[in-house]
């Protein structure tokens, strides 16, 4: 019986200039999004064709520090390519083969799945009181016209270690200078649409681009009061949210030392939808942050890692 878990995800891209792995994987599904042309000559099919895929990975994990940091710490908006050449293999989603009466299978039996050409597409990143942040990101492929968009490879020697060593848990977060006590989480969608296009026939997309961006926060609190202050139809803000670093047999990182994930929105729209509440619980209002682009054009979230928790001034 072979039984296969997931190990990790090398991303060793051509242009990019710092490879990175994807650990402390927190749950990975394979969807080859296949179209299949089924005709039948009376009752039953009797003809069966894949006429399209458009192959993906969604992953969840908790590595934050070391994902956020890359396409210069703009992943989290800019998305990041995978590409390949003789030299840098474009990524490889690892399963890693589980033995019987042990743990792992050891020697070459594990199996590696290359993507030569493709996108890494963030989703959403989010945070609640007394647990750990996770981001969830797509590995889209796309075929390079030599290769197909998933090359397949049976019986490996497993490559890379994975870690368990960058876990956070939500920090303070802020309304220009003032911080909303008592945050339960929040959750920050990307907004990315990107376009997958065919063509001449071919079984599989050959391009992918990014087309929209619209990244939004939602954000649960507990202060009724904050209707009152931003008013019934919001107010022009800026949101500064702060991740803090767990420590390994102790608790979070001081917030002075240099271990924790800040977020920046220089200008954002921000106010409360809605204010669900049972009889005998508590009220949790909805805090919905609507980053916009600031006249400066910078990044609409800005991502600093290895930082320290301080208010904004």
């Amino acid at each position: 019986m072979n039984i296969f878990t997931p190990h990790m995800i090398e991303v060793d891209p051509a242009t990019t200039a710092n490879a990175v792995n994807i650990d402390q994987i927190e749950s990975v599904a394979y969807d080859a999004q296949t179209q299949r042309l089924l005709r039948a000559a009376t009752v039953d099919t009797a003809f069966a064709a894949v006429i399209a895929q458009a192959h993906r990975w969604n992953v969840s994990t908790s590595a934050l520090a070391t994902i956020l940091a890359e396409a210069s710490g703009q992943i989290l908006t800019d998305a990041m390519k995978v590409d390949a050449d003789v030299s840098h293999a474009g990524a490889k989603v690892w399963y890693k083969q589980r033995e019987n009466l042990g743990t792992f299978a050891s020697g070459s039996a594990h199996t590696k799945c290359t993507i030569a050409s493709g996108l890494i597409v963030p989703r959403t990143l989010g945070v609640t009181q007394g647990a750990i942040a996770s981001l969830v990101l797509d590995l889209l492929a796309i075929w390079d016209e030599t290769n197909d968009p998933v090359v397949v490879a049976k019986d490996q020697a497993l490559s890379g270690t994975p870690g368990a060593d960058e876990f956070f848990t939500l920090g303070p977060v802020y309304l220009d200078t003032t911080e909303i006590e008592d945050v339960q989480g929040w959750n920050l969608t990307s907004g990315i649409a990107e376009r997958l296009r065919f063509g001449g026939g071919r079984t599989w997309p050959t391009h992918v681009s990014l087309v929209a961006r619209g990244p939004s926060v939602t954000c649960n609190v507990l202060d009724v009061e904050l209707l009152q202050s931003l008013g019934i139809v919001g107010a022009d803000k800026e949101v500064t949210l702060f991740l803090r670093k767990l420590q390994n047999k102790s608790k979070t990182y001081a917030d002075n030392t240099s271990n924790h994930i800040k977020l920046v929105i220089n200008e954002a729209h921000v106010g409360i939808d809605a204010i669900p509440a049972q009889f005998g619980g508590d009220a949790e209002p909805g805090l919905v942050i609507t980053p916009v682009q600031d006249a400066s054009l910078n990044d609409i979230v800005q991502v600093t890692t290895g930082t320290t928790i301080t208010a904004p001034t």
